[in-house]
């Protein structure tokens, strides 16, 4: 997923969180983008909705399908 964003217009970045438990190994992923216009161009009009690639659902044992957003601004020093 990560190759596609980037060349995804509004796209600015993005995290992946790893976290290790004693069962199985979770990942978060944060993406940054310039507007929620460019959220709705890569992922539809329900942002409430994950955008999981089949590629991943098929390697994947479990995943959220809800997406949740935190608006914020960052802005240059």
């Amino acid at each position: 997923m990560l190759p596609e964003l980037r060349g995804t217009g509004g796209h600015r970045g993005a995290y992946v969180l790893r976290r290790d438990t004693d069962e199985h190994v979770e990942l978060q992923v944060i993406t940054l983008w310039e507007s929620f216009d460019s959220i709705r161009a890569f992922a539809g009009d329900d942002l409430g909705t994950a955008v999981v690639e089949p590629a991943a659902r098929a390697v994947l044992p479990s995943y959220d399908t809800a997406a949740r957003d935190a608006p914020g601004r960052l802005t240059p020093r």
